[in-house]
């Protein structure tokens, strides 16, 4: 039986739909963050990336800056600097840590947040609000991008020929609540298509058969 796994830190604040919320540092060195947004949810199928490294599933949790982003950093940050003394490394770079300033990306929707990327090679367990795990065809429905839930992530150090970071594992991740889906509202190319007009030199809509007059 496994030994039951204690509270080391644990800081609340109020999340985004006004509930309190945590996150939580525990003994097994796994770190719980309630109220992420979540960007780039791959949970139903592994995604590799642009780099075309090995395909993993994940999320990126976005943490609103404030309050609940300075306490989420704190034990996110208190957690990496113990990795790092204890394989004897003085400092990384910020972009060698699972958690990074959304600031500094060029997606939008990360701007004004935390960025917590977490990455796992099996699909982890995944709950909806009610706590009861979600079946495989509804986790595209259930973890849309944009909506918001809690994370379980199992902070690591990598040494290896790619270089040393802290990276996060996904060993766990929660729907909570919805909001508007990352995207939702943008015109898509084959909306365009559909929308507007192809004119020819002459300024006529290509096609029409009377010289000025557009089909309605």
């Amino acid at each position: 039986m496994a030994a039951k796994k204690e509270i080391l830190k644990k800081a609340t604040y109020k999340m985004g739909n006004g509930k309190t919320g945590a996150c939580v540092l525990y003994s097994d060195g796994t770190i719980r963050v309630d109220g992420v947004r979540f960007s780039y949810p791959h949970l139903k199928k592994p995604y590799a990336g642009d780099d075309g490294g090995e395909a993993k599933f994940g999320v990126v949790g976005l943490v609103p800056k404030g309050p609940q982003g300075d306490k989420v950093r704190k034990i996110c940050l208190f957690q990496i600097d113990t990795l790092l003394k204890d394989n004897r490394i003085k400092a990384l770079p910020a972009d060698k840590k699972f958690i990074r300033d959304g600031d500094e990306s060029d997606k939008e929707e990360a701007h004004g947040h935390w960025m917590i990327s977490a990455r796992e090679t099996r699909r982890p367990p995944l709950r909806d609000r009610e706590n009861i795990p979600v079946e495989i065809e509804n986790i595209e429905t259930v973890f849309e991008p944009g909506f918001w839930g809690s994370i379980l992530i199992r902070p690591w150090f990598q040494n290896n020929k790619y270089g040393k970071r802290v990276n996060a594992g996904l060993s766990a991740a929660q729907a909570i609540w919805e909001d508007e889906v990352f995207g939702e509202g943008r015109v898509t190319e084959g909306e365009l298509d559909d929308t507007f007009e192809s004119y020819d030199d002459y300024g006529d809509v290509d096609g029409d058969d009377i010289d000025g007059d557009v089909d309605i």
